[in-house]
């Protein structure tokens, strides 16, 4: 048998806010705290008789949300930190220097060279 000594505790394991505890422990039949602590099975049993269970893919789903919200955070610091670049910009910088790069090519090489590179280039498949 798992006992649980603290509210907090209890409130984990149950999958609800301490607000909700104490709402469900003023209920008639909650199971009261033995010296032990919260009897967590009992409370468990009470909690879905009563149909005051929160639904796990609840707490699951606000588990992810905040999970992502985390992530997202860390990757805007670390873009204001200049470790990141947006995609976006990445692409336009690379097709200015590409269009640059064409340019001084075909300065630089005849015609009929600057067909040739671009006929190599189109079998080149993009890999994004």
């Amino acid at each position: 048998m798992k006992f649980s000594k603290t509210k907090s505790q209890l409130a984990q394991e149950l999958g609800c806010a301490r607000s909700t505890l104490n709402r469900w422990e003023a209920m008639d039949g909650f199971p009261r705290k033995s010296p032990k602590g919260w009897n967590i099975e009992a409370c468990m049993k009470f909690v879905n008789d009563q149909g005051l269970t929160t639904p796990p893919v609840l707490a699951e789903e606000k588990r992810r949300l905040l999970s992502a919200q985390a992530d997202l955070a860390e990757l805007k610091l670390k873009q204001q930190a200049g470790e990141l670049v947006l995609k976006t910009d990445v692409l336009e910088d690379t097709a200015k220097m590409m269009t640059a790069l064409v340019g001084i090519l075909k300065k630089t090489l005849s015609r009929e060279d600057f067909n040739s590179v671009a006929r190599q280039f189109q079998k080149v498949e993009y890999q994004g």
